[in-house]
């Protein structure tokens, strides 16, 4: 007996339910080689540094479309924003500028003596410009005064608490053959060696007080080949992306997850964001409970920062460093990675909930 073939309908249907059609693929937009990443404070505008370009590099994040392009005269590296300047390093040298954020005109320069700069970390509107070079020395810089203090902080990576500016955290991936102290009281002092053992990264935490860093606590465990450091919004967690993931140093076996700690000691494991192989970069979202962990460049994991549990996964183009902005007040992800001759930026919009959307709605600043 012959079968009858199944209606036309019944064998879409088994296909589509089969083979489910992938989300569609977000906005990207390409660009020359880029260093670092910053966001206005009105979350519209990003910007870009392009040292081999020697140039500032302007995105509108709601058309998601470049607006202007400004050369300089040295090549731009890190960035950092506070108020309406914008600070940036130069690639090579210990050399700062402040310029106009709008225009990109330099207002000010601040001469640095050593090793180049690698990295910038500042309060949004308030304090000292922070600065790490290639030693591991930690500098403040008074913008207003133009005066530059080499403090007794080290690392590498840097990020300063955005709730009141008090304190500033640093990373190491990399030993500096130094150690440090905690003052516990006239006679209490703990040294701190700064020596990466087994690829376990460091964090430390610092007190700010005037110009001067005076070092709080310490994480000597916080990933396996440490690539960088965020810090929640409410200043209470601190987290470590890790190449290797992070491990025990009793149990030895590494998970490709993202440990995150308590900032009051350091020491405290709230727990894990679950990734896969391998975690580049870590954020927080600077209003909302969650935070995104990108795995191997291409996939963004957004979590709950309470619970840290996985919400979503997004698929995003693959390359470093991965750095992830939350623009248009918090309501779409921006990623920058860079592959071969290019840099490319991508646009996900977030899916929020009415309660996301409303704790958004009165975080904006008031007319």
């Amino acid at each position: 007996m012959l079968l009858r073939p199944p209606p036309i309908q019944k064998l879409l249907f088994a296909l589509l339910t089969a083979c489910p059609p992938s989300a569609a693929r977000a906005a990207e937009l390409k660009a020359a080689p880029a260093a670092a990443a910053v966001l206005t404070p009105d979350t519209k505008t990003l910007i870009l540094s392009a040292p081999n370009e020697g140039e500032l590099l302007y995105i509108n994040t709601e058309t998601e479309k470049e607006t202007k392009k400004v050369t300089l005269s040295f090549k731009p590296l890190a960035l950092a924003v506070q108020g309406k300047s914008l600070f940036a390093s130069t690639k090579g040298a210990g050399t700062i500028h402040a310029l106009d954020l709008e225009t990109g005109k330099v207002k000010k320069q601040f001469k640095i003596a050593g090793e180049p700069i690698l990295n910038l970390a500042c309060h949004s509107t308030k304090g000292l410009l922070y600065a790490t070079n290639a030693a591991g020395e930690v500098f403040a810089i008074d913008a207003e005064s133009g005066k530059v203090t080499k403090t007794k902080a080290r690392g590498q990576m840097i990020v300063v608490d955005q709730t009141d500016g008090k304190f500033v955290y640093t990373g190491i991936r990399a030993s500096i053959s130094e150690q440090l102290v905690i003052e516990q009281g006239p006679d209490a002092k703990t040294k701190v060696p700064l020596e990466v053992a087994e690829s376990r990264a460091i964090m430390l935490k610092f007190a700010v007080d005037g110009a001067a860093l005076k070092l709080a606590a310490v994480q000597d465990n916080a990933a396996l080949n440490g690539k960088g450091i965020a810090l929640s919004a409410d200043g209470k967690q601190i987290a470590m992306a890790g190449g290797g993931g992070w491990a025990s140093k009793i149990k030895q076996k590494k998970s490709y997850g993202v440990a995150v700690f308590d900032t009051s000691d350091m020491k405290t494991m709230i727990g894990e964001v679950e990734c896969g192989a391998y975690p580049y970069s870590v954020s927080f979202h600077p209003v909302l409970n969650l935070g995104v962990v990108v795995k191997r460049g291409n996939q963004l994991n957004v979590f709950d920062g309470k619970s840290l549990a996985k919400k979503a996964s997004i698929k995003a183009p693959g390359g470093e460093p991965a750095q992830i902005l939350y623009a248009i007040n918090g309501t779409k992800i921006v990623q920058f990675v860079n592959s071969g001759t290019q840099t490319t930026i991508s646009f996900h919009p977030l899916e929020l909930g009415e309660q996301d959307q409303e704790l958004l709605k009165n975080a904006l600043p008031k007319k």
